[in-house]
């Protein structure tokens, strides 16, 4: 007698409502996790703006984004901006933040404020920060000693910083901002044995400084802002290697010697300024690329 073919066994039911289970549960936490993350985040963008701070997020086809990816090798362009242009944070508040500021990748902070200080930077020297404007600030040559590998460029002008301290930088960063104190005979030296800065960026700059500045070569951007840059420095500015961009704010050059360079520079894409029009522009270029 001929049987028919057995049929398929059915699934053992406590088996398959155990797999319910686990692809619900997963799918639970994947969104609890995610809600978690977010409100990390707008948690400190919210400690940051209370401080009169902005948390910028950039988007990664934005222009900064394509810039760093060209000066660090990261496959990861989402930058995080921590910004007190104006002041409004302290060694305590770092100190605070100082876990879910640790936790950020590709961070960019921007921290102008006399009552941060060595101390509340220390938390922060394993931290993933790309950029550090520490400009007006109270740190030392010691936080020179702990910079973040990850670090690319650096302001530390108008703080407590020395020449002495700014010889440290022999490897980093590629971009750099001091000022006219910092940049002497000695940092200047150091500066020559590396290859080249893609930035660079000296404030308070005098005709001393032009002479310094003729040893180091600078890729990208070179920027000189100070009224103590006069007549007197027109021959070290013709010894300089010649950058792509070359910005002179508030120097105090009459039109034919800004002519002068003019016809040197040739080839450079020359601009002058005053200082608050440099710093709009840069806070204006700075949110045409983020996205809160």
């Amino acid at each position: 007698m001929n049987q028919s073919p057995e049929a398929p066994l059915p699934a053992d039911p406590p088996n398959q409502t155990r797999r319910w289970w686990l692809a619900l549960l997963f799918a639970l936490f994947a969104i609890m996790a995610g809600i978690l993350f977010l409100q990390r985040d707008d948690g400190l963008q919210q400690a940051v703006e209370v401080q009169g701070g902005h948390y910028y997020e950039f988007d990664s086809n934005s222009v900064l984004s394509r810039i760093v990816v060209q000066l660090i090798n990261r496959r990861s362009t989402r930058l995080h901006w921590i910004h007190f242009f104006d002041g409004g944070v302290d060694d305590g508040w770092l100190i605070e933040h100082a876990d879910e500021i640790n936790d950020r990748p590709n961070l960019l902070l921007t921290l102008r404020d006399p009552a941060i200080s060595d101390a509340g930077l220390a938390p922060l020297a394993g931290a993933d920060v790309f950029m550090y404007d520490l400009q007006g600030s109270s740190v030392t040559d010691a936080s020179l000693n702990k910079l973040p590998p990850s670090l690319q460029y650096l302001n530390v002008a108008r703080t407590n910083v020395t020449d002495a301290g700014v010889q440290q930088l022999v490897s980093v960063p590629t971009g750099l901002t001091i000022d006219g104190r910092q940049l002497t005979e000695n940092s200047a030296s150091t500066f020559t044995t590396r290859s080249f800065f893609n930035s660079l960026q000296i404030l308070d700059a005098t005709n001393e400084s032009i002479e310094h500045l003729s040893q180091i070569s600078v890729r990208h951007e070179l920027v000189i802002q100070g009224s103590g840059v006069t007549s007197e420095s027109l021959p070290a500015f013709k010894k300089m290697p010649k950058p792509q961009r070359l910005v002179l704010i508030d120097v105090s050059l009459a039109d034919k010697e800004l002519d002068e360079l003019r016809t040197y520079f040739r080839g450079s894409q020359f601009e002058l300024t005053n200082w608050s029009d440099f710093e709009n522009q840069q806070r204006q270029t700075a949110k045409n690329s983020v996205r809160r």
